[in-house]
């Protein structure tokens, strides 16, 4: 165990910096930029991603055919990049005056920090603007401007095999006690109640996300910044002790390999149906559909207590797209509004099976987005969407070393955990 996390730690210490991205009749695309009546010279533009589902990757080699078939000066590279690493090349490619003209950032203290350094292209003067659910907009405003669109909403979501869950009896949980009395059952029967691809470090918080969003920053939306602050403590938040209480419990159902395992790995564990669980954002449904087009998934939000209106599920996503503020920006907005046009939002929101922001899309929705709408309509959904949910630099590197070696301990510290991080913050401030 103590080989296996040296070894874990070194990597996660390489790769958790991201932690802490003719016109159509309507929609953006229609709507966006000027052009003069002569064609533009020929530009070619760069965009950097980091999609890793095969659905969303072609998609954007779809947005990038019709922007160029749209603006057939328009040239579009895409170059994709592994999520661990996009951040810190991302950096390196701004620094070496190769910055991507479309890129996009996950976090809201990322955006903040880009659009204190100019990095941003203001798109609050976009016709297109009020085609964006106010959802996909709102992340994206610092100050007086608007500096990053939302595609889709994201989260953390307890998504379910549901073969498994009637081969056992098995009924959604919406109580504390309900959700442990599942993952016993689940144990019992000789199943994985829970796979996780926690050598992923993203993979990680997600899952993490799930139970401390809703418990911490619901009633202290500053409760991050004020820990980086040295405002308040984690040793006297017993919020926060009763939260990663619950988390490590739960670790605990997960497949013996869990720390070895990477998200690909936890994904076919639920669409083959040897785990029945994975928490994780709505790309989980892509990744565990591609490998088997027939698994029935559902989802529910996870049980924290035994009230179920406290099942607060968190929804919406503080990252987005972003123009890089250099000469080719028009060109890159004009790729943006493609993007975000109804006939590409509407294939990326059926191919990525996801939720577009994009007003006013048409079609079935998986029934597992049906679950999440129905929480969120049911007034269970928790808004992080401007939410700095997560610790920024060297803080989030303390955090989630530490966080590692709480969940793989036999035994759960949460003590010494809380007085492990205060030291260590302290230490950065």
């Amino acid at each position: 165990m103590k080989k296996i996390l040296a070894v874990f730690l070194a990597v996660l210490l390489l790769t958790v910096a991201l932690v802490g991205c003719g016109a159509p009749a309507s929609g953006p695309a229609a709507a966006s930029g000027s052009q003069d009546a002569a064609e533009p010279a020929p530009v070619t533009i760069k965009w950097m991603h980091h999609f890793a589902e095969e659905a969303r990757i072609a998609w954007a080699q779809d947005v990038a055919a019709k922007t160029h078939e749209l603006y057939p000066w328009i040239t579009v590279e895409i170059e994709v990049q592994p999520y661990d690493q996009y951040v810190a090349l991302l950096k390196t490619k701004i620094q070496s005056d190769d910055a991507p003209d479309l890129y996009n950032l996950q976090a809201r203290a990322l955006l903040e920090e880009f659009v204190a350094a100019d990095y941003c292209a203001d798109l609050s003067a976009e016709p297109w603007l009020d085609t964006i659910m106010a959802a996909g907009v709102d992340a994206g405003r610092v100050n007086d401007g608007v500096y990053s669109i939302v595609q889709d909403m994201g989260g953390s979501f307890v998504f379910y095999n549901k073969a498994i869950f009637e081969q056992n009896g098995l009924k959604v949980p919406t109580t504390y006690s309900e959700w442990i009395n599942v993952l016993e059952t689940l144990k019992d029967a000789g199943v994985t109640p829970l796979a996780a691809g926690y050598q992923e470090v993203w993979a990680l918080l997600v899952d993490t996300y799930a139970d401390s969003v809703p418990a911490l920053f619901e009633n202290d939306p500053d409760w991050a910044v004020n820990k980086m602050n040295g405002e308040s403590s984690f040793a006297d938040d017993e919020v926060f002790a009763q939260s990663m209480q619950r988390i490590y419990e739960r670790t605990r159902y997960t497949q013996a390999d869990a720390f070895g395992s990477d998200w690909n790995k936890a994904c076919e564990l639920v669409a083959t149906g040897d785990a029945a669980m994975v928490i994780g954002g709505l790309f989980a449904l892509d990744a565990i559909q591609s490998k088997n087009p027939d698994v029935r998934l559902g989802a529910f939000a996870l049980p924290a207590s035994e009230n179920p209106a406290d099942s607060r599920m968190p929804l919406g996503n503080p990252g987005g797209f972003i123009v890089y503020n250099g000469p080719r920006q028009e060109a890159a907005k004009l790729l943006l509004s493609v993007m975000l046009s109804k006939e590409m939002a509407g294939k990326y929101q059926t191919l990525a099976r996801t939720l577009s922001t994009v007003k006013g899309i048409e079609g079935e929705v998986e029934p597992a987005l049906q679950d999440i709408l129905d929480v969120e309509a049911d007034g269970r959904a928790l808004s992080t969407s401007a939410l700095a949910a997560s610790f920024t630099g060297e803080y989030q590197k303390a955090y989630c070393t530490e966080l590692v070696r709480f969940l793989m301990a036999d035994q759960a510290d949460v003590e010494g955990f809380a007085k492990t991080l205060d030291s260590e913050f302290a230490k950065i401030a």
